[in-house]
């Protein structure tokens, strides 16, 4: 008998997506809304749960200072950074891309500077971030990393299930 996991909002297939930190602790803790990327948001993954990772390396100084800036808070000192590098650390769904300002929420727009915006919603921690090793672009969560997080109950809502075929 062959394990799959499905899931309503992940797919046969569930995803992830490498960010480097401080921005995937931005979208998390301090209201940025779209994580901006150079490619286009593949259109079979827009309304679809995936995983969010946090890279195993920093973003560049010139990125942790724009994020200190647009968060309003020193990224640079310790302890500020909450999410633990190399680690599966959310889930988020991607509902749209936008390419230019002004079709965020109110007061938000400060976090789009393209030239792709994905917008996320429903961004929810997992009961405790789990080490993995990431990837470049999306990526395919390891099936023994989904073991773990069925095992470990991790997601922050019962969307998990496991198909014995």
């Amino acid at each position: 008998m062959n394990k799959y996991y499905i899931s309503r909002g992940f797919g046969v297939n569930p995803l992830a997506l490498s960010i480097r930190e401080p921005w995937i602790t931005c979208g998390l803790h301090y209201g940025k809304p779209v994580e901006n990327r150079g490619w286009m948001l593949p259109y079979h993954i827009w309304n679809r749960r995936v995983f969010l990772h946090s890279s195993a390396k920093l973003d560049s100084s010139d990125g942790i200072a724009s994020a200190s800036r647009l968060a309003g808070v020193n990224f640079f000192q310790e302890g500020h950074l909450l999410a633990p590098l190399g680690h599966i650390v959310a889930t988020c769904v991607f509902t749209r891309q936008i390419t230019k300002p002004g079709t965020l929420p109110a007061g938000t727009d400060k976090w789009f500077f393209g030239p792709y915006g994905w917008v996320w919603a429903e961004i929810k921690p997992l009961k405790r971030p789990l080490p993995c090793k990431g990837r470049l672009k999306f990526w395919s969560v390891p099936f023994e990393i989904l073991e773990q997080i069925e095992a470990e109950d991790l997601l922050p809502f019962d969307d998990l299930e496991v198909l014995e075929i």
